[in-house]
């Protein structure tokens, strides 16, 4: 469970806010400047209508020098993925899944919001050549947020939050192409991956709703068990 002010942190961040990609192979990304992934197992809890709770067991395949990351999951409706590389998003549902979890709650800003989480607090970004916008203050506390370039209309606008006292982002804010929708991605328990040097989230909750909805919904929560770069566990 995230604390009371997380919360209200989250809530805050959709206040402010206001306001199918060409295919490609889901087995191996395509990037510019290829580097060893980060390779996570996660416990996924998605939090359903009516109080339903459903869980799921994933790999996730994180490429955080690129936008990019590969996530996989067995499912006893069949094998699920969902890829995302440089803003072209595709996902692989078997048919009998697609009305139900997790496939109705994954989708392009959903994985974009994973991505971004993970990359921003393992400090990833660079944040030179992001809009530096005005600092806010969400529940007692002042962040810097970071609007990232755009690469086109029809990708998501995502912008960082820095937490200004630790010089850290812990708050990402997707919001969607449509404009119907925010996500915002919430990233805590940091670990020491010496394997990359870095501390990295072990821990991320997103929240969904319509910009400046007073109370975004929590629709779902990712634990990572352990962490692996090059065939080394953690």
């Amino acid at each position: 469970m995230i604390t009371k002010l997380a919360q209200c942190s989250i809530i805050a961040v959709f206040a402010l806010a206001g306001c199918q990609n060409q295919p490609q192979s889901l087995s191996t990304p395509h990037l510019s400047d290829p580097q060893n992934p980060i390779i996570a197992d996660a416990l996924v809890t998605f939090y359903m209508p009516n109080n339903y709770v459903y869980l799921s067991t994933q790999e996730h395949r994180l490429f955080p020098h690129e936008n990019a990351i590969l996530i996989t999951a067995k499912e006893p409706q069949g094998d699920f993925k969902w890829h995302l590389t440089n803003n072209i998003y595709e996902s692989q549902i078997p048919p009998s899944a697609a009305t139900t979890a997790p496939a109705t709650v994954l989708d392009h800003d959903v994985v974009q919001a994973i991505a971004s989480s993970f990359k921003a607090s393992a400090g990833y970004y660079d944040l030179s050549k992001a809009r530096h916008l005005e600092n806010v203050k969400i529940q007692g506390r002042w962040y810097q947020p970071f609007q990232l370039a755009s690469t086109g209309d029809k990708t998501p606008k995502i912008t960082l939050f820095m937490l200004l006292d630790e010089q850290r982002i812990d708050l990402v804010r997707v919001a969607g192409i449509s404009g119907e929708r925010v996500v915002t991605a919430h990233s805590y328990n940091m670990h020491w991956f010496k394997e990359v040097q870095r501390f990295v989230p072990t821990k991320i909750d997103i929240f969904a709703g319509a910009p400046g909805a007073a109370e975004p919904a929590r629709i779902l929560g990712i634990t990572y068990k352990g962490f692996k770069l090059l065939g080394k566990d953690r």
